[in-house]
């Protein structure tokens, strides 16, 4: 089930390619159905550079320091290929944007070393999952599936 959750973008754009690329082919294949199954391909990879989650390349010792920084911080666990992570990139850049001096956010992508050492540490079981530490370290509240930025600006400013 793991792989299903991990690269649900990629599985889904295939599926959608191959059911396509069936229907327009039955008759036989023609320069137009090509032309078609080829611009479908074209957009399923341009839509994945544009949406797709960018975790971070923060170093464990960079990401202790974020932590012990004295801001609260938001730390998004997720995977480049889930959909749900996909979905929630404009939530989460939105709450960066938003809190940039107040607050860190941390992506980590729960294929990497670092992000399964985390993941492992504040109990992300699935991706997304959202774990917002207070100002002390201290973990406020965790959301799998989605994050509400509402709750995050509570923590951020009380």
């Amino acid at each position: 089930m793991s792989f299903f959750n991990q690269y649900s973008y990629l599985l889904t754009s295939i599926f959608v390619t191959v059911i396509v690329a069936f229907f327009l082919v039955r008759d036989g294949l023609s320069r137009r159905d090509v032309i078609a199954i080829t611009s479908i391909i074209g957009a399923f990879v341009i839509a994945w550079f544009f949406i797709r989650p960018t975790p971070s390349n923060f170093t464990q010792d960079q990401i202790e320091s974020m932590l012990k920084s004295g801001k609260p911080t938001l730390i998004e666990f997720q995977s480049e290929y889930w959909m749900a992570c996909i979905a929630a990139k404009p939530v989460v850049d939105s709450i960066e944007t938003n809190t940039k001096d107040k607050a860190n956010v941390i992506r980590l992508n729960i294929q990497s070393d670092v992000g399964q050492m985390y993941a492992s540490r504040f109990n992300a079981r699935t991706v997304p999952t959202f774990v917002m530490l207070n100002a002390q370290g201290e973990v406020a509240w965790t959301m799998v599936g989605r994050v509400e930025p509402q709750k995050v600006y509570e923590v951020v400013s009380p």
